[in-house]
């Protein structure tokens, strides 16, 4: 699961605060123009137009040039996510999302989006297992403003009682609203963790009240020391800029920020095949129908087989193609069918919904989707169902590339994922690789009644 910071800053603070602090604006972006150093020139050559170094306190430094539109990206990943939230005290890198909003050395709490949206830009950061990352889009020529206000942060962020507190209650509402307010909310945030066998997996993202309430901030202060720093991050610059001029500012804004020890290092994880699989039941006062979730451990990203069951996921409950969302929801079983591969860096997850209309029972459905991986598991996918879900993965991954956070995006998903940020093109390749075989192999191997997890929805208080 990954989760995003979306919400509105309605604090007015004086434009004069911390102003003599920001950076000189002038002389960064290029022309528009220069359309023969854009990324989808670059493509023709099989990979982006970017630079890779880093600086001496260990900040990793991607930079990718694109000229299509005069913008930028600046998008900083921090590699640390919820997995490595200390043991009991789940969401410690969901609260590090809004907190490193809420003030530096010369940056009141809020102010961070309010001068990016009043440079014309915007800034938004998520966090998931594996990582967290911060981002702007601005104009061009406000790329300075972006990196000092990411290096601020780095170097400065302030935590404290006031903040830990703030933000603490922040998250806990957004509890409510994701998980505790919502039908299915329960089940799906068990649906995230029940077929990790990886200890670091099995603390849910967006973390729990009981966690956060039991908190200090001392211990708050102690996991931003060990893991927001140069050494344990990757900044992407993405867009109309100019390498030279860049590497100067990046150089200016970062260099002296001192590197840290090592974060603590998380366990080594080697996939294992789940044997045997596991069925509990959630009781729901907001659910109005029953409903059936599915789970079952697949391989990390990068690994063969992950291709195979991405590819699989699609031709089975992936859009409204699919041969789920033909048979269960067109045929008026089903308001939710799907299912969708989570890739990361440990287990993966695939995932399947089914949520019947009223009246049907979801015996029903779960009957017809094991109906349909039968018939994969015994014949296979047809070589134009298999060459359509490749054309969807290619044309997402492409179009992504139209944007300069896409740009950004990519290019870290690579490097993190893959350990070369130009990867996206050879795992391409990957996919196009995949057989009916393969595809047919995982569906027998992974994804067996033998080897699922399913957390099924009563329906308690009827539907609130």
């Amino acid at each position: 699961m990954t989760l995003s910071r979306r919400r509105l800053l309605t604090r007015v603070l004086p434009r004069a605060v911390a102003l003599l602090a920001l950076p000189s604006v002038l002389g960064v972006g290029r022309s528009a123009s220069a359309a023969p150093g854009s990324a989808a020139a670059a493509q023709g050559g099989g990979g982006l137009n970017l630079a890779q170094y880093g600086l001496d306190n260990g900040l990793e430094v991607i930079l990718v040039e694109d000229h299509t539109a005069p913008t930028v990206a600046v998008d900083v990943w921090y590699r640390v996510g919820a997995a490595d939230d200390p043991p009991g005290r789940s969401g410690f890198a969901h609260l590090f999302e809004h907190m490193m909003f809420e003030g530096s050395a010369n940056v009141p709490p809020g102010r961070h989006a309010e001068l990016i949206s009043a440079a014309g830009g915007s800034s938004n950061a998520t966090t998931a297992l594996d990582r967290t990352n911060y981002f702007e889009t601005l104009p061009a020529h406000q790329l300075p403003l972006a990196l000092w206000l990411e290096a601020d942060r780095m170097r400065s962020l302030v935590v404290d009682q006031a903040n830990f507190e703030r933000e603490r209650e922040v998250v806990k509402e957004e509890y409510r609203q994701r998980i505790g307010n919502q039908p299915y909310g329960q089940a799906s945030l068990r649906l995230q963790t029940i077929a990790y066998d990886y200890p670091p997996y099995q603390r849910p993202t967006i973390g729990s009240i009981e966690d956060l309430e039991a908190a200090t901030v001392d211990e708050v202060r102690a996991f931003h020391t060990a893991y927001y720093k140069p050494n344990n991050a990757v900044l992407v610059v993405a867009g109309d800029l100019d390498v030279g001029q860049t590497r100067d500012l990046v150089r200016r804004y970062f260099v002296d920020i001192p590197r840290q020890d090592p974060p603590p290092a998380l366990p080594p994880y080697t996939f294992t095949p789940q044997q045997g699989g596991q069925e509990v039941t959630v009781q729901d006062d907001l659910a109005r129908v029953p409903a059936t979730f599915l789970a079952y451990r697949m391989p990390p990203r990068g690994q063969p087989d992950y291709y195979a069951a991405e590819l699989l996921s699609r031709v089975l409950g992936a859009g409204s193609s699919s041969r789920l969302a033909g048979a269960l929801v067109d045929g008026g079983l089903a308001t939710t069918a799907n299912t969708f591969l989570s890739g990361n860096r440990g287990p993966s997850l695939f995932s399947a919904s089914l949520v019947p209309n009223a009246g049907v029972p979801p015996e029903r459905l779960e009957q017809v989707y094991e109906d349909e991986l039968e018939r994969i598991r015994s014949r296979g996918v047809d070589s134009d169902e298999l060459t359509k879900a490749v054309s969807q993965i290619r044309t997402g991954r492409i179009r992504g590339l139209q944007t300069v956070l896409g740009l950004a995006e990519s290019a870290q998903a690579a490097n993190f994922y893959l350990g070369d940020p130009n990867g996206l093109f050879a795992e391409l390749d990957r996919y196009r690789a995949v057989t009916t075989a393969d595809v047919q192999r995982v569906a027998d191997q992974y994804l067996t009644r033998d080897h699922r997890n399913v957390v099924d929805v009563v329906p308690t208080g009827g539907g609130g």
